[in-house]
């Protein structure tokens, strides 16, 4: 049996798309997170760290694969843009996790899983809903919006 390639339609995203998206993800990765992973001394004591990261970076990391995701799901890639965001990142955050310097065991591995499970989450559910998004027309959440709120509530100008 053959399988034949489905041509790509006007509509839908191409290779040069999809890289840009990846790499933007993969740009503002490297501008939130750094290189080096390593512990860092909290106010000169030797015996308090703290991760290089904050919440807000690792919030930042996860809103643009999300939103990389959705675009890309949207332009009708849903699957291929959910891993060609998410892979990158988890990779690299896996390697910079496993080479940095900490005090104690490095859980990595766990933090891989962790990651994987999260943003491999986000980035599927951001790709479908933008995939769905694409599918729907205007009028379809005119409706939507109409039977949950009245009519009132949208304006058909």
């Amino acid at each position: 049996m053959r399988f034949r390639h489905r041509p790509l339609h006007k509509s839908q995203a191409g290779l040069p798309e999809i890289t840009a998206a990846a790499a933007l993800v993969l740009g503002l990765w490297l501008l939130a997170m750094g290189w080096d992973w390593s512990v860092a001394q909290v106010n000169g004591s030797k015996y308090d760290y703290a991760p290089p990261q904050s919440y807000l970076d690792w919030g930042i990391i996860y809103v643009a694969a999300a939103l990389g995701a959705f675009w890309l799901g949207f332009r009708g890639r849903p699957i291929v843009g959910a891993l060609a965001v998410a892979v990158p990142v988890l990779a690299l955050s896996g390697w910079r996790a496993a080479a940095s310097e900490v005090i104690g065991a490095n859980m990595w591995p766990l933090a891989l899983g962790f990651w994987i499970l999260t943003l491999g989450g986000a980035v599927a559910v951001a790709a479908s809903v933008g995939f769905d998004s694409r599918r729907k027309p205007a009028s379809r959440w005119r409706a939507w919006i109409e039977r949950r709120t009245g009519p009132a509530a949208v304006r058909s100008d």
